[in-house]
């Protein structure tokens, strides 16, 4: 059949304006039919409903766990000593007849112009194909013996007392313990003959990246908004929004512009190709790996002869900063942070905003962080939720605390305003630090903070994180600590460290909204009315 149709969808760009409209037109016809009474039923509704949002809800009568039905000790998970097993980390566990491998691999040695690429290399390593083999037929292999093999880089910061930035990619990959050669031979492949030839792939697979990141703006804009208004704060903070954030997307955004210039789609895919190629270069040498795996004891010795392998069949190299010690790599480049403070606005087609910001507070190992832990948990249950999701009809407000670098943030999610969210943050920092809340909301608020860093987790998965605390030098001491100080805080100090962090001028703290250029334009409007500076506005 040569019949074909070529059916092309193009987004109207001026909907958001045009449902606006016929919003308001409604709106507007709709009110001229109310009556007076129609009118004063609707205040005496609108009254009600403000009311019911301001009253506490009585949750005496529901059952609750108390602070002494936590457990007091953090679990601890320790590497196994396995007979003739040295190259590997090992941990011997009840898996269920399933081999988990993973292995940190440093980026301390890729290129400083190549480290934007870095997430798109992690996508493209096991999808493009290899010079042995096809993707189809790599693709096929992996979905019959493996539950997958995956690359995908990480950065932050040492929980350790320097607090030095460290990145690298996790290369990852699990299977049953009678496939574990099969899985050893892909990864052989995958490190020993990668291979970036076949263009038509990169391509696609590219476009399909671009694709992937611009619908995930709008889908999960909070997180985007939060890491643009957090990325001068610390260099892990800038690295994230480089390989994560709307750095990454407007990076991506001009490769793909160049592929679509038929003058200069050829060479663009040939340095793609080159640049990636480089990338692999630089990391997959004997002594920039840490591998680990998880299983029975039979499993490890399989495993680990492999492993063993693999790394005699690899060059060897160390790092090539003279500062680091030899075969040190999991430490950041020196990259160019900007610490200016970010007050922006980023637009693109959307009806509703996301308004993101962040400010500097103390990282883990400071006495304060269990407080700040609480403190996120409170403002989200007790103020967030009820000013930003219940008064002002955005789908989520969020208070955000990060251990690892020290960062506590606001966020907002689908939210019909932007001046106003603003001013809820401003007024969330005055709530706590006037101790409007209880002790009763205190301890609900630990016993969320004890959930989240006591989550029940299968053996496997359990001594993976394990492995990568000790990665990154997030000891039991720490923990425990963390844990021992976070169940003896009271209102008392909890309001305490919120006078200490929470009273910052607003000029210190970074802003980053994510809308349209119509909402921002307003917004701006209403800040200037209000005294206060205009987001400076950026295309996405």
């Amino acid at each position: 059949n040569p019949h074909r149709v070529l059916f092309t969808l193009e987004p109207d760009s001026q909907l958001e304006e045009t449902l606006a409209k016929e919003t308001r037109s409604e709106l507007k016809a709709l009110l001229a039919t109310l009556t007076p009474d129609d009118l004063a039923k609707i205040k005496q509704e609108n009254a009600a409903l403000e009311l019911l949002q301001e009253s506490e809800e009585d949750l005496s009568s529901l059952p609750t766990l108390e602070l002494f039905d936590v457990p007091p000790d953090i679990e601890i998970i320790k590497p196994d000593k396995i007979k003739e097993i040295t190259l590997s980390t090992c941990y011997d566990k009840a898996t269920s007849g399933i081999l988990y491998f993973t292995c940190p691999v440093g980026a301390g040695n890729i290129p400083i112009d190549l480290f934007p690429l870095v997430p798109f290399f992690a996508q493209a390593f096991t999808n493009s194909g290899t010079k042995k083999s096809s993707y189809s037929k790599i693709a096929e292999t992996m979905d019959l013996y493996t539950g997958g093999v995956t690359l995908s880089p990480f950065s932050g910061s040492y929980f350790s007392k320097g607090a030095d930035a460290h990145s690298f990619l996790a290369l990852q990959g699990k299977s049953l313990d009678r496939n574990i050669d099969r899985l050893f031979d892909m990864m052989d492949e995958f490190v020993k003959e990668f291979g970036f030839q076949d263009q038509d792939r990169l391509k696609s697979l590219l476009l399909q990246y671009q694709s992937g990141m611009e619908s995930s703006i709008v889908s999960a804009g909070h997180r985007y908004a939060i890491s643009l208004s957090a990325r001068h704060l610390s260099k892990a903070s800038h690295i994230n929004e480089l390989w994560h954030g709307i750095d990454q997307f407007q990076f991506i955004k001009k490769f793909t512009t160049q592929l679509a210039d038929p003058g200069t789609s050829k060479t663009a895919l040939d340095t793609l190709s080159s640049n990636l190629t480089a990338i692999a270069d630089s990391l997959f040498k004997r002594d920039n790996l840490k591998p680990a795996v998880i299983g029975s004891s039979q499993a490890l010795h399989q495993a680990d002869q492999r492993i063993s392998q693999l790394h005699a069949q690899l060059n060897s190299q160390g790092n090539k900063d003279p500062e680091k010690s030899p075969g040190n790599t999991f430490y950041t480049p020196d990259i160019n942070l900007n610490t200016q403070r970010p007050y922006d606005g980023w637009y693109t087609n959307t009806a509703v905003s996301f308004v993101g910001q962040s400010f500097k507070t103390v990282r883990i190992t400071h006495k304060d962080s269990p407080g700040l832990a609480v403190i996120s948990k409170i403002l989200r249950s007790l103020y967030l939720h009820r000013e930003i999701r219940e008064k002002g009809g955005a789908y989520g407000g969020f208070a955000m605390y990060n251990t690892e670098e020290g960062i506590f943030s606001f966020g907002s999610y689908r939210d019909p305003h932007i001046k106003r969210t603003l001013d809820v943050y401003k007024k969330a920092c005055d709530y706590i630090t006037r101790g409007e809340f209880t002790q009763t909301d205190v301890k609900e608020a630990i016993l969320q903070v004890c959930s989240d860093i006591d989550k029940p987790e299968t053996p496997g998965p359990a001594a993976m994180k394990a492995f990568y605390r000790d990665i990154t030098h997030l000891s039991n001491e720490i923990r425990q600590h963390f844990k021992d100080t976070l169940l003896k805080l009271d209102k008392k100090r909890i309001q305490e460290i919120a006078k200490t962090y929470f009273t910052i001028e607003e000029d210190q703290k970074g802003i980053s909204v994510i809308s349209s250029k119509v909402l921002l334009e307003e917004a701006n409007k209403a800040l200037e009315a209000d005294n206060r500076p205009s987001l400076r506005l950026i295309k996405i």
